[in-house]
């Protein structure tokens, strides 16, 4: 399974309409379901958890690195360079403004036409806070675009085929975790992207492109970081 179908996987959840989509609260207050573990070639040992939250299969990923929180800050929030550093197979991704503490962006995934499935865009706000020695950044979806219809709009009409994500909300938490620069990072994702896959290929997925996600995250901050 390529990088890119198994971030399709991940996202092509259930379409059952729910009345309520997960809320940040009740993703940090989650009872999560250990999964499996991957030993990455730059992140170490990820763990990968699900959950069911408001009914929707909800995943998460976590790893223990020595390095500052600022150095994986910066590449979190560098949504403008995520073509360069992230090997999910994006086409597009783009900071299109910034408001106090908030990024407004858009990115498109190109999906491998020998899926037989289309292409996926979203639209996201991406709150980022300092909390005590914890810093997140915690997404949920544009509906439309919000502020930024136009643009979404101008995005559709160039990828006609591609399918908007319908819910997209998560996290990404690096949190103290004993020692120097030594922080535990938490990458959270509850999401609907359209069509259907059964619950035992959605935790295949997770299982690949959670460790790849957050490796990719962490080999561009010890990039940056001196390549320590």
């Amino acid at each position: 399974m390529t990088r890119r179908l198994a971030t399709l996987g991940l996202l092509t959840l259930a379409t059952t309409a729910w009345a309520n989509d997960p809320t940040h609260a009740q993703i940090e207050s989650a009872s999560w379901t250990f999964l499996s573990e991957r030993d990455h070639d730059v992140a170490g040992v990820v763990k990968v958890y699900n959950a069911q939250i408001a009914g929707r299969e909800c995943y998460q990923a976590r790893v223990s690195v020595d390095l500052p929180q600022s150095a994986m800050s910066n590449v979190i929030t560098d949504l403008d360079g995520a073509l360069q550093w992230s090997t999910a197979g994006l086409m597009e991704s783009k900071i299109l403004g910034k408001k106090g503490n908030t990024l407004y962006y858009y990115q498109v995934l190109d999906v491998p036409g020998y899926t037989m499935a289309s292409d996926r865009f979203w639209y996201n706000q991406g709150v980022v806070s300092q909390e005590g020695d914890e810093w997140t950044m915690r997404w949920s979806l544009l509906e439309e675009g919000g502020d930024y219809k136009d643009h979404y709009l101008e995005t559709k009409a160039r990828h006609s085929g591609a399918v908007f994500i319908d819910m997209n909300v998560g996290a990404w938490r690096l949190i103290p975790d004993g020692g120097p620069d030594k922080n535990k990072v938490t990458y959270s994702i509850c999401s609907d992207s359209g069509g259907s896959l059964p619950a035992w290929l959605q935790a295949q997925a997770s299982k690949q492109t959670l460790p790849d996600t957050v490796g990719d995250m962490i080999r561009e901050a010890k990039k940056r970081h001196g390549g320590k």
